[in-house]
């Protein structure tokens, strides 16, 4: 299954605001992900977990997950990139 949502779109799920952090396709994680699509979430107390694509485009359609924006975050700033 491909992706559904952008790398950069911002959820809610049990109270706590997210990003979809990273799209990792099957075949190319580690032997116990590598079986399915993930989506790798980064919640804003720093922590983060993969989820099957397929089990969040189930919980996002019975709002479990709650989707707050699909426009895409735009890249973390980079201090280094005013002084080139």
């Amino acid at each position: 299954m491909a992706s559904s949502f952008k790398i950069g779109t911002l959820i809610e799920d049990r109270g706590k605001i997210g990003v979809i952090k990273n799209f990792i396709p099957k075949g190319t994680a580690n032997r116990f992900f590598g079986f399915r699509d993930n989506y790798e979430i980064m919640f804003t107390d720093n922590t983060q977990y993969l989820i099957g694509v397929e089990a969040f485009n189930r919980l996002a359609e019975i709002g479990q997950i709650k989707i707050i924006s699909t426009t895409p975050l735009p890249p973390p700033f980079e201090k280094d990139a005013l002084f080139t």
